[in-house]
């Protein structure tokens, strides 16, 4: 399908994008069943119908405006491709709010595998160099201070974000950012470190 097709209205427009699409929810199974037929342009009408909701709530379930928007991304991505299995006399509201939860859920999956994983690879490290919390306190005095604090509640304290939120006097959302972007440092910090010691 042309990539324009799954173009995100920006999130911030504070149009409402149901508004403008005209009556939205009665004609959703019709769409969806002239797009299995072949009329792929009227697909965008559900993007521009969902998108919004479907990015407020997955923003409250990840956090993270960057993995909302891909999380929105690929629902419409999986609707798309399931236009031909999509039985019209359904709903189709909740056949995609149920295809949007299953997404966000592997999203956040994700997201705690990534962190796992570069918590081991600290670990595994800091065992190699004999020198544990040194190595660790290194790479940690490395990150922005409210990032280097978010981890040490997160994974030392093994706080809640939302304790990690009331503990930084910020929202939760900004908590799992500070988290996230940490690990995505550290893991960078750790690649650098590991071809320093294979150079």
């Amino acid at each position: 399908m042309p990539g324009s097709l799954l173009l995100l209205v920006s999130a911030d427009d504070d149009a409402d994008r149901t508004a403008k699409a005209g009556p939205a929810l009665d004609d959703d199974a019709q769409i969806m069943e002239e797009t299995a037929a072949g009329r792929v342009d009227r697909f965008p009408e559900i993007v521009a119908r969902h998108q919004s909701s479907l990015f407020r709530v997955a923003m409250s379930r990840l956090g993270n405006r960057a993995a909302a928007e891909d999380a929105v991304q690929e629902t419409f991505l999986a609707v798309f491709r399931g236009s031909k299995s999509f039985q019209s006399e359904r709903l189709f509201r909740p056949w995609l709010w149920t295809i949007h939860k299953n997404v966000c859920e592997a999203s956040a999956r994700k997201e705690q595998r990534h962190q796992t994983a570069t918590l081991d690879r600290i670990a595994t490290n800091a065992s190699d160099f004999n020198e544990d919390r040194m190595f660790v306190r290194e790479l940690l005095e490395r990150l922005p201070a409210e990032q280097r604090e978010a981890v040490r509640l997160r994974f030392f304290g093994s706080l809640t974000y939302d304790e990690i939120a009331a503990v930084q006097a910020c929202p939760t959302p900004t908590a799992k950012n500070r988290v996230r972007y940490a690990l995505e440092k550290l893991a960078k910090l750790l690649d650098e470190s590991e071809s320093v010691r294979q150079s």
